[in-house]
């Protein structure tokens, strides 16, 4: 997780010469670029790397990304049920079901 915390990994241009901090060079849209770009945000509890939702580095924040949108709560529920099939009492001791919402 600590490889996505971090915003720019050192990387290489088609040419082979080194892209990183020190040797930027210039993007397609303008702006600099500093080797491999990964989310850059801090690792967020319960999620695998960190917020997708980003913002653009930008030169207006001193090219570095910031969170965007708005957190959501999600509540689920798992139900256990002796579900019966049939007239013969053919049943699923365990049978789950379950509900987000």
């Amino acid at each position: 997780m600590a490889f996505h915390e971090k915003l720019w990994q050192s990387s290489f241009a088609s040419d082979g010469t080194p892209v990183n901090a020190n040797n930027p060079r210039t993007g397609p849209t303008g702006r600099p670029v500093r080797g491999f770009e990964t989310n850059g945000l801090p690792r967020q509890p319960g999620a695998p790397y960190a917020e997708p939702c980003r913002t653009d580095a930008t030169p207006g924040n001193n090219w570095s990304v910031a969170p965007t949108g708005r957190a959501r709560l999600y509540k689920g529920a798992n139900v256990e049920l002796d579900a019966i099939f049939n007239k013969l009492g053919w049943h699923f001791r365990n049978s789950a079901s379950s509900r987000c919402g």
